[in-house]
């Protein structure tokens, strides 16, 4: 569903979300939707960081699951999506959880 709506609407990063899938999956597995909680998106944030992704990197991938829910809970496939935050840098590299404008989760469900 989700890599239909990106060709549907245009989006120019079509081809980098199956690699953004993968982290996604490789971490969250089979898991079901209503198992995917904040502080296991939280979880995912510290495993990747961890395997040396930059925020932005894990910034776009969260975007990509955040967009994934919002399209489960626009088709009443999922009740409520959990939420998810973006990451940004601050001086020395320590990460604090802000969402901001140019944050590219921040203006997924606007985008719906």
């Amino acid at each position: 569903m989700l890599l239909t709506d990106y060709k549907v609407n245009g989006r120019r990063s079509a081809y980098k979300l199956v690699s953004r899938l993968n982290h996604l999956r490789a971490h969250f597995g089979i898991d079901r939707a209503v198992d995917i909680t904040a502080d296991r998106v939280q979880r995912y944030v510290v495993q990747r960081q961890q395997e040396g992704a930059r925020n932005a990197t894990i910034n776009r991938e969260l975007a990509a699951l955040k967009r994934a829910f919002a399209l489960a809970v626009k088709v009443d496939k999922l009740g409520h999506a959990p939420h998810i935050a973006c990451w940004r840098s601050r001086t020395l590299g320590k990460a604090s959880l802000i969402m901001t404008n140019s944050c590219p989760c921040a203006s997924t469900y606007q985008s719906i």
